[in-house]
């Protein structure tokens, strides 16, 4: 079985770290599965991916939930932030980074795609995209306001 794993951040704390003891405890017990990565920058993550021998891509796409802004005048806030949180700009950038999965998806032949946390949807679309099984793990509870 292939799967690849989509990670959310390319940091080595909480929530990656975590899937990289979940990715030792698979490759450790189980030799019929094989790991992949996808992450949305080059980071410290990249050299711990390399140190397990795991393919791996570099694919940017955003998350889809982000913190909200401390509530500051308009005239302060920059144009780059009002972009960078506008929802219709992120949406974009999701898609196009789901769609570049999905053909990694296929050129791997992957059997499952595993979403390391429910800020990110890239992994979920593309798993659609390419008519794979998808797990979604989720680490945290979002509030609504």
């Amino acid at each position: 079985m292939k799967i690849v794993f989509v990670f959310h951040d390319a940091e080595v704390y909480g929530a990656p770290k975590s899937l990289l003891d979940l990715i030792d405890g698979l490759l450790e017990k189980h030799s019929h599965i094989y790991c992949y990565a996808i992450l949305p920058y080059q980071g410290p993550l990249v050299h711990e991916i390399e140190k397990r021998k795991l393919p791996y891509k570099i694919i940017p796409y955003p998350r889809w939930v982000h913190k909200k802004s401390p509530k500051v005048s308009f005239y302060w806030r920059t144009i780059a932030d009002l972009l960078r949180n506008n929802k219709f700009v992120r949406a974009a950038k999701t898609l196009g980074g789901a769609y570049q999965i999905s053909k990694i998806l296929k050129t791997w032949q992957i059997n499952v795609v595993y979403s390391n946390t429910s800020v990110i949807a890239a992994g979920a679309i593309a798993a659609l995209i390419a008519k794979k099984k998808h797990v979604w793990h989720i680490r945290e509870f979002l509030g609504i306001e």
